[in-house]
């Protein structure tokens, strides 16, 4: 858990492994509100990746209550061409992210982290 402000999320970091190219999954990230006041609370994650989240934008949160996210991730292969050769297993890229929660008066980052098998 991970508090900063009016701001309480948990987990405090995602770690997804053992996928292979065009597997998928998801994590649940709950954020609540324990401030006196409603927040305009942003999620964000950097373009470009395979990662989606289902909550992209602003949503208003009021006092005391909570709300859910979904991220989600598509295992992707490497682009390198020398890992073309080499086994699918290791041909998938690992990624980590930064899942980003902002509101005026906090920010909280969240590390996500999608590895492939280990060899």
């Amino acid at each position: 858990m991970k508090v900063n402000g009016p701001l309480q999320i948990i987990p405090d970091c995602i770690f997804l492994h053992e996928f292979s190219a065009g597997d998928q999954d998801s994590a649940e990230v709950y954020v609540k509100n324990i401030g006196k006041s409603s927040e305009r609370i942003r999620f964000s994650i950097p373009p470009n990746t395979p990662f989606f989240i289902s909550n992209a934008g602003t949503i208003t949160l009021p006092p005391g209550l909570e709300t859910k996210i979904e991220i989600k991730y598509t295992g992707t292969k490497d682009k390198n061409p020398e890992m073309q050769s080499t086994s699918d297993s290791q041909a998938i890229k690992q990624y980590k992210i930064d899942l980003k929660c902002q509101c005026p008066s906090a920010s909280i980052t969240i590390p996500v982290i999608a590895s492939p098998p280990a060899a």
